[in-house]
């Protein structure tokens, strides 16, 4: 076996299972002392964390063991991962020069509708009182 192929092989593997290995650490920290004001905070990385891994990183470990072991698959499952990673590397340049590429045009400001006077207050005036009629 080439010495490159080797080396992919174990930088597949090792980048794998440190992958899975944060994951496993995340939820067995979580599992320990469970606090209910993270819960949310722990939901949402975990469910980041557990997308990467079911997407990339057990099939790179997979990946990386099949080539050391020189299996057929391997290397099917590792050029899927290089085409997952030129798309992501695409679609995030994309995202990235978005304004670049298609500029925003001026800005059309609409006028305020014109608004009704506002309340008016009323003025205070003492009573008159009624004047006795003189004798």
């Amino acid at each position: 076996m080439k010495l490159w192929l080797k080396i992919l092989a174990l930088c597949h593997g090792a980048f794998g299972a440190v992958g899975l290995g944060v994951f496993g650490l995340l939820l067995a920290s979580y599992a320990a002392l469970p606090d209910p004001a993270y819960t949310d905070e722990i939901v949402a990385i975990s469910s980041v964390l557990g997308l990467l891994g079911a997407a990339y990183f057990v099939p790179s470990l997979i990946g990386g063991i099949g080539l050391l072991r020189a299996r057929p698959f391997a290397r099917v499952i590792i050029l899927m991962l290089i085409a997952l990673f030129i798309l992501g590397v695409i679609l995030l340049a994309g995202y990235l020069l978005r304004d670049v590429t298609d500029p925003r045009g001026r800005q059309q400001l609409t006028p305020m509708p014109e608004m009704p006077p506002a309340y008016q207050r009323p003025e205070f005036k003492m009573p008159e009182l009624p004047v006795a009629p003189e004798r």
